[in-house]
């Protein structure tokens, strides 16, 4: 087996003859340019500080914007016990210092470098109050002027422009995350200001899925696909084969996704969409076999629980919709057989790992006093958006850490339907049993802090977070329906990474609050089970199996110690 050195990995695809920060250092001490011994300290200590940082030495990391920008991304300053100001200035110098040695280009941002007409658009603009519109587009602005196009002139090619600008030009942000905030930015300032160019602009999508549009399918795969949903929702009791209880609306979407996906797979064996007439098409043992390979291929011909749940999906359809002849049947079997992925038992290793941190208990106290410390920060603040997306955010973790429930019930409370007002002033939280994945009513006696965290948010949030009167705890900014799950836990991972500096998602609160209680109580596997809602104890025993290892193997210590005393 050859063995290849890691580091070399890693700068493999860098042009041959880029420096090492260690070079940019030694040339700044010899450097006989004009720049103050201040100015070359604060050079050189940006890029030893963009070094220490990544968990290296000047020596290995290069002087590459392409190669620094993605990990230093990923860098969260309380990680390095830093302020986010202090990190802000250690990443100004590191860029002044490449800037220097002319390995990037220097940002232009002086309304002298703007061409009068957009400099009479960015003067309207900063007149108004907001300043958030300002902070996402400036940067686009100055680079549509540099480039001389005029504003009732951008388009949407011009913002993929500014985002490949930014791959080779920005150090201390993610180039795809600035390009969407300008995209937003404009956007916004089009629905809001009259002055604003009216075009708006379409960031490329992110997708990389291969399902295609329903409509480029023949009709009469769209009515089979719709009646096989159907048929999910609402299942024949007495039936030999397929469901007998509905399933879930989540589930059935899910089983439609993954029914046009494999349709996209198929197509790109060269088999056309027009040839796929209905869905005895798709769980053909040829087809299938054809397709499943076409996965395989692209995950190093190894099997992925994904894989398998494709495998499993064309042969549940092919016994229960299609009823297909026993002997495709048994071809589809054994198909399903040979990428079944084996069981996980126990945690992921990634969530062990994510969860030994805590074994520091004051690792832990600090994730547990987040909450009130955020909710704390937001009350002293200003009556800002930003003020309020912190109060939401406290509230979210507050209810995460003392009830660890699923996402997708964090994100749907109701504050009629799940918040139950007692006329003691005790305030109970409950999910009926359509609201749970397991389909068993869960209820949780809500604490008087958190209490008072709801009611405070909720009073005050109208109308920057939402429109007034709406019931949703965390809703869409329009008000109409609950936040997505994922934008969600895309909230909560963001804002735990950048107060602790720990990588920490929402479904963790759940893996916490057993690794907490196993902890304390081992063998308190039912505790556990009912805190988080298990619909049997197997369940539990097999996510958690082995997770008071540690505290079992100190408790029997213990019980040697007294032992040898005796």
């Amino acid at each position: 087996m050859i063995s290849i050195d890691p580091e070399k990995l890693a700068i493999a695809f860098l042009k041959p003859g880029t420096p090492m920060l260690a070079e940019l250092l030694l040339r700044l001490k010899t450097d006989e340019g004009d720049l103050s011994d201040t100015r070359r300290r604060d050079l050189a200590s940006g890029l030893r500080g963009i070094a220490k940082a990544l968990n290296q030495t000047p020596e290995t990391v290069p002087a590459d914007l392409g190669w620094l920008q993605p990990r230093l991304n990923k860098v969260a300053p309380a990680a390095l016990g830093m302020t986010p100001k202090s990190w802000s200035n250690t990443l100004s110098n590191a860029k002044a210092a490449l800037e220097h040695f002319d390995l990037a280009k220097r940002r232009v941002r002086r309304r002298k470098h703007l061409c009068p007409v957009w400099n009479d658009l960015w003067c309207q603009q900063q007149a108004t109050s907001e300043r958030s519109i300002g902070a996402a587009v400036g940067n686009f602005v100055f680079f549509l002027s540099s480039l001389g196009i005029a504003p009732e002139d951008v388009r949407s090619e011009h913002a993929l422009a500014y985002r490949d600008a930014l791959v080779e030009n920005e150090i201390r942000k993610s180039p795809e995350e600035t390009y969407r905030k300008a995209i937003d930015g404009w956007n916004r300032a089009v629905r809001r200001h009259e002055f604003w160019p009216r075009q708006t602009l379409t960031a490329s999508s992110r997708s990389r899925t291969l399902a295609p549009k329903l409509t480029d399918l023949p009709e009469s795969f769209a009515v089979e696909l719709d009646a096989y949903l159907h048929g999910l929702a609402h299942p024949d009791p007495l039936a030999d084969e397929g469901p007998t209880v509905a399933l879930r609306p989540a589930t059935i979407k899910t089983r439609g996704f993954q029914i046009m996906r494999f349709a996209g797979v198929l197509n790109q064996t060269g088999i056309p969409l027009g040839d796929m007439v209905s869905l005895a098409v798709l769980v053909t043992p040829e087809h299938a076999e054809r397709g499943l390979r076409w996965m395989l291929a692209r995950r190093g011909n190894q099997t992925t629980k994904d894989i398998q749940n494709i495998a499993s999906l064309l042969l549940t359809m092919a016994r229960s919709f299609v009823h297909s002849h026993d002997s495709e049947i048994r071809a589809l079997e054994k198909l399903a057989a040979k990428l079944a992925t084996r069981r996980q038992e126990g945690m992921t290793p990634k969530n062990r790992d994510r969860l030994r941190v805590f074994n520091e208990p004051k690792a832990l106290q600090k994730l547990l006093a987040l909450p009130e410390r955020l909710f704390a920060r937001a009350e002293q603040g200003e009556d800002t958006p930003r003020a309020k997306l912190e109060r939401e955010d406290a509230v979210a973790l507050a209810i995460l850490q003392n009830y660890p429930i699923r996402r997708k019930n964090l994100v749907e409370i109701h504050l009629d339907r799940n918040l139950h007002r007692s006329g003691d002033g005790s305030v109970y939280l409950i999910f009926e049993e359509g609201e749970t994945k397991t389909r068993r009513t869960i209820e949780f006696l809500l604490l008087p802090d958190i209490i008072r965290m709801i009611d405070r948010h909720v009073a005050t949030r109208s109308p920057k977070l939402c429109p007034s009167g709406t019931r949703w705890l965390f809703p869409r900014r329009d008000g109409n329906g609950p936040m997505a799950p994922a934008q969600m836990s895309t909230r909560i991972s963001t804002r735990i990474h950048r107060e602790l500096g720990l990588e920490f998602n929402t479904h963790l609160h759940r893996h916490l609050a057993a690794k907490i209680l196993l902890n304390d109580q081992p063998g308190s596997y039912e505790v556990v089970r009912r805190l988080l809602g298990h619909s049997s104890t197997s369940s539990t025993l097999n996510a958690y199996v082995g997770f008071e290892a540690g505290t079992s193997a100190k408790l029997y210590a213990d019980v040697l110690n007294k032992a040898r005393r005796a």
